[in-house]
């Protein structure tokens, strides 16, 4: 009986040390991660020399360090890892300059029309909130106001 407990706590401890080590690599196994990512970054990079030296031979066109066709399109295609995420990099960055300004312009269009209406709001109190010397409302402002309102409505129809 005490044999059967033993398997099945081994078996237990083993569960838990899978799920706490999932992945292969740490820095005292000599850093799995960076080694398989260096060895593949190699791998592509002679496969890329490989395939250059071959265009040389069959007359098709050879790319540029950059990884440009003659024609200057881009060209992703047996690019050097690196390149890769440069220009993947630098097209984003772009992209997000781009949304920047327009969120901007906007912005100041919103402001702009939010200053035009504070600024009507603002003149069409001053008219109507004028009073006489006894405190009564000014007519004159309020029939003048609902003119300029009615002639509104009517340009509009």
């Amino acid at each position: 009986m005490s044999d059967r407990l033993k398997k099945r706590d081994t078996k237990i401890n083993r569960k838990e040390k899978q799920q706490y080590k999932t992945f292969i690599g740490s820095r005292a196994e000599g850093q799995g991660f960076a080694d398989r990512r260096k060895k593949k970054i190699q791998y592509e990079y002679l496969k890329l020399k490989k395939k250059e030296n071959k265009a040389v031979y069959d007359g098709r066109p050879i790319k540029d360090r950059h990884g440009m066709h003659p024609e200057g399109r881009p060209s992703f295609k047996g690019q050097h890892a690196f390149t890769k995420t440069q220009t993947l990099f630098q097209r984003q960055k772009e992209e997000k300059m781009k949304e920047k300004k327009e969120i901007m312009i906007k912005k100041k269009e919103v402001d702009n029309a939010l200053q035009k209406y504070n600024n009507s709001k603002k003149s069409k109190f001053l008219k109507l909130c004028k009073r006489t010397h006894k405190g009564q409302p000014v007519m004159k402002n309020q029939i003048e106001y609902l003119l300029e309102k009615i002639q509104k409505q009517t340009e509009h129809t």
